[in-house]
């Protein structure tokens, strides 16, 4: 987490915890340039000058880091401070040319900030430093920077720096676009609430996130609240029992000695609970005539007829007369 957040800012417990851990390799270095410092103050007969140098600067970045670990301006004296010991350093031997690598180090340091401005301050410092302390060097005020105090040696030691800062603002432009990034994200997903087998969506739409992953994960999780609560309102209407009738119908209270006339219920279910019956009156259906009725498939005996008719005589024969009545 980048401190960016002013002091008087209310922090979450998470962002405090990221605020705090991002100072923990910026304090670790500083603390081991004090004993550095320490060290080569005993060597260089002047451990005064090392020790309440050394402490003074570690000490006072270590307070303001736990006073405002979210603030940018802990930060921006990040650099101040460990440049700082590196020039208390650099007087302690006398200028010499090994030491000066402790400014790439301790530069390199505050990448972990993802923000351009404690490189570029820690920058400004130690060329501030540089520049004032040959000029004082050169004058003999009986300080120390340079084994052989020149201006091409300053030259040469500002164009390592200016590249070197360069690179570091253009890696950390390029970490702090990560974690805009990662932290969009994490905020669309913690905006989900989860309560048991309930998932509300409701606040995603609210938030306001500039990385482009994190507008598409908000923008599907919106669709998706939609859609649910569009499906959730129709699964509504469809159980209802109004939604279940046409729209030419109304409600009617079926009393059990006066039904309506448009009511077609039976008077074992007449009561004074509300009814539903249609506009106009229910007509009976009509019986079902036998003429209407599916024909039944012909019997055995209705097959087999055609072939006994055609056995049987059309016609009867005459009757035979008798001899009384021919004579």
């Amino acid at each position: 987490m980048s401190p960016h957040v002013a002091l008087s800012a209310p922090l979450s417990d998470h962002a405090l915890a990221n605020a705090r851990r991002t100072h923990q390799v910026p304090l670790i270095a500083a603390w081991i340039s004090c004993f550095v410092a320490v060290g080569l103050g005993i060597q260089s007969d002047n451990l005064v000058l090392g020790l309440f140098g050394g402490l003074l600067l570690a000490g006072g970045f270590t307070f303001m880091a736990w006073a405002a670990p979210a603030s940018r301006a802990t930060a921006t004296f990040s650099g101040v401070a460990l440049m700082s010991l590196v020039g208390l350093h650099i007087h302690l031997v006398r200028g010499a040319t090994e030491i000066h690598f402790g400014v790439f180090a301790l530069l390199a340091a505050l990448v972990v900030y993802r923000d351009w401005l404690p490189i570029v301050v820690g920058a400004a410092t130690i060329a501030t430093h540089h520049a004032s302390f040959l000029w004082l060097q050169q004058s003999g005020f009986g300080v120390y920077c340079f084994t052989q105090p020149t201006f091409m040696e300053l030259a040469k030691h500002a164009s390592y720096v200016v590249v070197e800062s360069g690179l570091l603002v253009y890696l950390a432009d390029q970490m702090r676009s990560d974690e805009r990034r990662v932290l969009d994200v994490e905020a669309v997903v913690d905006a989900v609430a989860i309560d048991g087998e309930q998932v509300d969506l409701s606040a995603v739409g609210r938030l306001e996130v500039r990385a482009s992953q994190a507008r598409k994960l908000q923008e599907l999780l919106t669709r998706i609240h939609a859609l649910v609560a569009r499906l959730a309102s129709r699964s509504a209407r469809s159980r209802s029992p109004r939604a279940r009738l046409p729209a030419a119908t109304r409600t009617c209270r079926l009393a059990p000695s006066r039904p309506p006339a448009h009511c077609s219920r039976p008077p074992a279910q007449w009561s004074s609970s509300p009814a539903r019956c249609t506009r106009r009156p229910i007509r009976p259906a009509p019986p079902i005539s036998w003429s209407a009725r599916r024909p039944r498939p012909p019997s055995t005996a209705a097959r087999w007829w055609p072939r006994w008719s055609a056995t049987w005589p059309t016609s009867r024969p005459p009757a035979a007369r008798s001899p009384r009545s021919s004579a």
